[in-house]
């Protein structure tokens, strides 16, 4: 009735309070009707607060007033009214959602449903037949309480109910530091709100952040509907707190909830690295009482599988979790097992590459911001104010503690130090693990009855024996690829490391038929600093008997924050250890750049980068160790192999090769470093004494790398061939390039091609030919050089004696700048001029054709075209001496002689240079001029001899063959 009611109405009136909150009101809304509605109303109250609502309040209990209201919505057209309320139905949905509430009441109407059944099962059940004896009766009376609470856990709803209970208890704390259960909050009380950034799962760059932790099943553009999701981070980042929150909300209020998380009716919580079988008999081990009985399992498993779209699988860990399970994650992630179920993951970066490239969404928990941080630091100290100021004061004036912050667990390390009366605050995270380990043991000296140990005594040193033992045990089970330590290892000694000094907690391990004591680390992270602490105390000492080599691959994978944490505990011992560690890793690095494939140049850029993070983090424990360090890393690299292209480590490295001696020719074609790489390498190029061929083409260099570049050159007195070529230079780099040039007296070969240089960078440069005495080859070629620059080049030539090559092929030379440079090969009878890619009409005088190569030439006497540059040469010329150019990648063309193809390499140039000569080729000649303008060829010989245009003279490219291929 009320539909058809609708259909009819021009307008649906509220005029009093007596529809509760205007039920009537709302839905004539939801079905896009102009409506009036009173003010003093409730739901006129929250149209007051959206856009376009205020016209249809009225604030007047006078009829007449709405009467004229009426009126007003009668004068306009029906299809503008019915618009109208489509805005302010779409503005209402906007400002007020009820998707969670409407979660809360399916979820409850399920329940109520499910629990009236159970009920009348149980009642059929209980009631006893008319035939049943009086023995039968008493016999059921008597295993009444048994058999009403074995039939609750047969019920899946009783199950799940037992379920939220525990997580209400389990998961309703949080201890930041397990050790220190005074300092431990209620959940609801402690929790700050992480950033949850999304990932490309491609790339890995990072996209969209989101503000409410349940949003993590959002559609998103190349998934609608995600039902597996994957969440990473750093150590210590709150992955086990976001699923300890996840949990203890769906268990209690779920207040909040984002409106795309799925409606569910089960959540399952599952620790990874307590999965030994498979997912059944972790759901039974962790979650399920043990006194269910195998009816019950099976009727909760049944369950689980006819609503797999309402579970949710929470797997917490999966970089702890047993390396032979991995498998039955990945199927999972496939959907080949409980394939409708939704599915959470969480790992930290270096694990769980199969099941990440699974996941439909990929996000990372980005830690704390700087706003986050000061909240949590707040909510720590509570009632301590003075604390918090005091902590947020040193943060404030650290940089170093405000990197430190960002990690949560870090975070509450430094609550937990400033607790402890301490006056200064560590600025690395080795320090800070050195800092918490201090104040462990001084806790448990108290304990033993210390009230007042000496502040300034190293208890490290004191219990070294124990932690030693401790680091030991913890390295073995890193290795074995576990979170805990078998309690069959803890054997006399080890006994107190393990058990009394505070670092571990007791667990009960292994099957329910054969349990077993192990002892679990309070965070992965004091598992890793331990294993670091073992290890660096044995490097220190000079034992080379380890029990892990310091150039495993492992140290850059799965133990990466071992390796870390050993760095940073060897630099507080001994700088030298670290120095002499550093070499070793730059030598292995070396050895490995000589592999060429793949996963060779991959295993080289982890090298070098993982020295790198070495270097940074001693420089953090002693900031004035990191210039002696870089010098002393940048003076054994051997290489900059191509995998390190996009490194964030490159410029470091590029800046540090000053004290180089063994690298000679550096190749960094196509390494796009830009400006800033080219500021980086100036600083080295001032003071190296080893560098002579420096190749930077297709680099993005612009004016102010030329500026910086030049910088370099002046004070350089190695560099014979530098090649800039592809890059963007212009007029005024060229002239900048051109002052440094004019002082040197050791560069012989710069190629300065396809450089967007004009008339008045080749002005400059025909300025410093007029008294440079050094430089042999020069490539300008694929320019926008017009006459005027031939004009200028040509006057230097003149008096210039020293230059042998000159490339000008493709600039927008025509024939009075042609006639100029002939003009100068008339009088500088030791130079090689390259035409390539130029049309002209001029004639070339006999003297000058053997030392000219061009593309196209055309007789001023009428004659037919000649496009064959065979014919271009007198009969009487002595073919076993003509001459031709050859642009080249490493400098600029080079004459070569036509009977010696020895002297031709036969690379394949760059792709990116072959299109940048084609563009260049049509935009200068405007048309196609065939392989004229790639190629020239000599068959005088009786063999087609051919160079391609831009292939490289051997003559001027040293670089390995191995190089050569990690370039193109």
């Amino acid at each position: 009735m009320l539909k058809e009611f609708f259909c009819e109405g021009d307008v649906v009136l509220m005029p009093s309070r007596t529809e509760g909150f205007g039920l009537i009101g709302l839905e004539a809304l939801s079905a896009g009707l102009p409506l009036l509605v009173s003010k003093n109303s409730g739901f006129g109250e929250a149209l007051s607060k959206v856009p376009f609502g205020a016209s249809c309040i009225v604030d007047s209990e006078d009829s007449k007033v709405w009467a004229e209201a009426i009126k007003e919505v009668w004068r306009k057209e029906r299809m503008i009214r019915l618009m109208e309320a489509r805005v302010l139905r779409t503005s209402y949905g906007e400002k007020y959602s009820w998707s969670t509430q409407c979660k809360a009441l399916v979820i409850k109407m399920i329940s109520i449903v499910n629990d009236s059944s159970f009920h009348q099962e149980r009642k059929r059940n209980r009631e006893p037949s008319v035939s049943s004896n009086t023995q039968a009766t008493k016999k059921m009376k008597s295993s009444h309480s048994q058999d009403t609470h074995l039939s609750d856990l047969r019920e899946p709803t009783n199950v799940i109910e037992r379920i939220r209970q525990l997580y209400k208890i389990c998961e309703d704390r949080l201890l930041p530091v397990p050790w220190c259960e005074e300092f431990s909050f209620k959940l609801n009380e402690i929790f700050t709100r992480l950033r949850i950034v999304g990932k490309d799962k491609t790339r890995g760059e990072m996209k969209n952040e989101i503000f409410n932790m349940t949003a993590v099943f959002k559609p998103h553009e190349e998934c609608e509907k995600p039902r597996t999701v994957f969440i990473e981070g750093d150590p210590g980042m709150g992955k086990t707190t976001y699923c300890q929150k996840l949990a203890y909300d769906w268990a209690t209020t779920q207040e909040n909830w984002d409106e795309s998380f799925p409606i569910i009716v089960l959540l399952l919580l599952l620790r990874c690295h307590d999965i030994k079988s498979d997912i059944w008999e972790a759901i039974k081990e962790q979650l399920l009482p043990d006194e269910m009985d195998e009816v019950s399992k099976a009727n909760f498993h049944k369950f689980i599988r006819e609503n797999q779209s309402k579970v949710l699988l929470v797997l917490d860990g999966l970089d702890e979790a047993d390396q032979s399970k991995q498998e039955l994650f990945v199927r999972l992630a496939q959907s080949k097992q409980l394939s409708n179920c939704l599915v959470l993951f969480t790992s930290r970066h270096e694990s769980g590459k199969e099941v990440r490239c699974l996941c439909d969404t990929l996000w990372e928990i980005a830690g704390f911001a700087k706003k986050d941080a000061e909240r949590f630091i707040r909510k720590y100290f509570g009632k301590g104010k003075h604390l918090a100021e005091k902590l947020l004061t040193e943060i404030q004036s650290s940089s170093d503690l405000r990197k430190l912050i960002s990690n949560p667990l870090n975070t509450a390390l430094l609550c937990i130090l400033c607790e402890d009366f301490r006056e200064d605050f560590p600025t690395s995270k080795a320090k800070l693990y050195i800092e918490i380990t201090q104040c462990v043991l001084r806790r448990y000296q108290r304990k033993r009855g210390s009230l007042n140990p000496c502040e300034s005594e190293d208890l490290i040193q004191v219990y070294e024996e124990d932690l030693l033992c401790l680091g030991k045990l913890a390295l073995t089970s890193l290795l074995k690829g576990e979170p805990y330590i078998e309690g069959s290892a803890v054997t006399g000694g080890n006994t107190r490391a393990l058990t009394k000094l505070g670092f571990l907690s007791l667990q009960a391990g292994g099957s329910r038929r054969k349990p077993c004591l192990r002892y679990g680390f309070l965070h992965k992270s004091f598992q890793e600093f331990f294993a670091g602490f073992y290890l660096a105390s044995k490097v220190v000492a000079g034992d080379t008997d380890l029990d892990i080599d310091v150039t495993d691959a492992r140290f850059l994978r799965e133990l990466r924050h071992v390796f870390l944490f050993m760095g940073g505990i060897i630099v507080s011992k001994s700088e030298e250890s670290a120095i002499h560690l550093l070499r070793a890793i730059t030598k292995h690095a070396n050895s490995l750049s000589l592999v060429t494939s793949c996963g060779g140049f991959k295993e080289v850029k982890r090298r070098v980068e993982s020295a790198c993070s070495f270097i940074r983090e001693c420089a953090e424990y002693k900031e004035s160790l990191q210039p002696m360090l870089l010098r002393e890393f940048g003076s054994h690299f051997e290489t900059v192999p191509s995998s390190l292209k996009k490194s964030r480590y490159l410029n470091l490295i590029l800046e540090n090769l000053s004290g180089n001696t063994s690298l000679t020719n550096l190749n960094l074609s196509n390494f796009v470093i830009s400006d800033s790489g080219a500021e980086s390498l100036s600083k080295s190029l001032s003071d190296n004494s080893a560098i002579s061929n420096l190749n930077l083409s297709l680099n993005g260099i612009g004016h102010d790398g030329a500026k910086f570049l030049s910088l370099g050159l002046r004070a350089n007195t190695t560099l014979t061939i530098l090649n800039l070529r592809g890059n963007n230079i212009g007029d005024s780099g060229a002239a900048l390039l051109a002052g440094a040039i004019s002082g040197n007296r050791t560069l012989t070969n710069l190629n300065l091609g396809f450089n967007e240089i004009f008339d008045s960078g080749a002005t400059s440069l025909s300025e410093v030919l007029l008294d440079n005495s050094a430089l042999t080859d020069l490539n300008l070629s694929v320019n926008n050089i017009g006459n005027t620059g031939a004009d200028s080049l040509s006057e230097a030539l003149k008096q210039n004696t020293t230059l042998t090559n000159l490339d000008l092929g493709d600039n927008r030379i025509n024939d009075s700048g042609v006639v100029a440079l002939i003009e100068a090969l008339s009088v500088n009878m030791s130079l090689t001029l390259n035409l390539s890619g130029i049309t002209f009409n001029s004639h070339v005088p006999l003297h000058a054709q053997s030392r000219l190569s061009f593309t196209r030439y055309q007789e001023n006497d009428g004659c037919a075209d000649r496009d064959d540059e065979d014919e271009i040469f007198d009969d009487d010329s002595d073919s076993g001496s003509d001459i031709y150019s050859s642009r080249n990648e490493s400098g600029s063309g080079e004459s070569l002689s036509s009977g010696d193809t020895s002297s031709i390499n036969d690379e394949v140039p760059n792709s990116e240079d072959e299109r940048f000569i084609n563009d260049a080729d049509d935009e200068v000649s405007g048309e196609d001029s065939g392989s004229d303008a790639s190629q020239s060829c000599d068959s005088s010989s009786g063999s087609d001899t051919c160079s391609n245009d831009y292939a490289s003279s051997s003559n001027n490219n040293s670089y390995s063959d191995d190089e050569e291929d990690e370039v193109y």
